[in-house]
C-alpha cells in the first residue's frame, strides 16, 4: 500500500508558472488530510504532459529507479488515482476531470483514499521528481513527492 511522507515545492519554485502548495495533517495512522490551493494564468488541459523521475532509497542513498512519461498530465492522474481525483477535483469546486480552468482553487480537508492507488509496487522508499509540461516544451509545474510503499494490503470491505 501507498503512503505519502510528503510533498514539497522543487527548488526555484518562482521559475514556474503554476502556483501551488499543499499543507499534510496526520490524524491518525492512516488518516491523513491535505489543504492544497493553486493558482493558474491557464487552463491546464490534455495538452499538458507528465515527466516523473522516481529515485528508490537504498544503502547508499537515493538512486535512480525509473521514468515516467506520459503525453496527458490529467489523463495519468486520473488512470493510477482512482476515485480520488474526481473527489479532489469536488473538493475544489471543479465539475470536470478533463481540465482545470484558469484561477484560484483551494480544497480543505482532502482524504486520500489509499486503497484507490495501484496496489502493485515494490516494498521501499521512493522519491519523485514530478514535472508538468505545456505543449511548447516548457516545465510550467514541479513537486518532489516522497512516499513508501508497504506490504500492507488494503481491507476493500472495510474501505466501503
Amino acid at each position: 500500500m501507498w503512503h505519502f511522507v510528503a510533498i514539497e515545492e522543487c527548488d526555484n519554485p518562482e521559475l514556474y508558472e503554476l502556483k501551488w502548495s499543499v499543507a499534510k495533517q496526520k490524524i491518525s495512522r492512516t488518516v491523513e488530510i491535505y489543504n492544497g490551493s493553486l493558482n493558474l494564468d491557464f487552463v491546464l488541459d490534455s495538452s499538458y504532459s507528465l515527466h516523473v523521475d522516481v529515485a528508490k532509497q537504498t544503502e547508499g542513498g537515493w538512486k535512480d529507479y525509473n521514468m515516467i512519461k506520459h503525453d496527458c498530465m490529467l489523463c495519468f492522474c486520473k488512470d493510477n488515482g482512482g476515485k480520488n481525483v474526481e473527489a479532489f477535483m469536488g473538493c475544489m469546486q471543479i465539475e470536470s476531470t478533463d481540465e482545470i480552468p484558469a484561477g484560484a482553487h483551494s480544497c480543505s480537508g482532502f482524504q486520500i483514499e489509499f486503497c484507490d492507488l495501484p496496489e502493485d509496487g515494490i516494498i521501499g522508499e521512493f522519491r519523485a521528481k514530478v514535472t508538468t509540461i505545456d505543449r511548447n516544451g516548457v516545465i510550467v509545474a514541479c513537486a518532489m513527492l516522497y512516499a513508501n510503499f508497504t506490504d500492507e494490503v488494503c481491507d476493500k470491505e472495510e474501505e466501503e
